[in-house]
């Protein structure tokens, strides 16, 4: 019964003004604004999200660089850890364990990493 009010609030109502909300912040904003992560960082994106289109994960992903991971996972949408658990769980997984990724390996030099589900609800 939550999870039906939880995607009704969040996934059906408003969806034109959310959508057109989400469309005028992107155009506003400049990834050359948004700071630098450091870090090792994944960023798991819905190959078929309508909210956000996959360029952006891809700009977000060449905005980080070197440290960042893009994985696109197909026949999901916006809500990738709730569409896709298992493929999410297991890519989380691969990247907190990955050793060239590791705080403790000898490339890198921070102690942290960071895992965005970005763009989130």
């Amino acid at each position: 019964m939550m999870f039906c009010f939880h995607y009704q609030v969040f996934c059906t109502d408003h969806v034109e003004q959310k959508k057109e909300l989400i469309q005028a912040l992107i155009k506003d904003r400049q990834l050359s604004k948004v700071p630098r992560i450091e870090q090792p960082t994944l960023i798991i994106w819905g190959e078929q999200d309508r909210i956000f289109p996959q360029e952006l994960g891809y700009r977000l992903e060449k905005h980080i660089g070197d440290n960042a991971k893009l994985v696109m996972i197909k026949n999901a949408g916006h809500a990738v850890n709730i569409e896709k658990p298992k493929e999410f769980a297991k890519n989380l997984k691969s990247f907190l364990i990955d050793s060239r990724l590791s705080p403790r390996s000898k490339s890198s030099s921070h102690r942290h990493k960071h895992f965005l589900i970005w763009p989130s609800s």
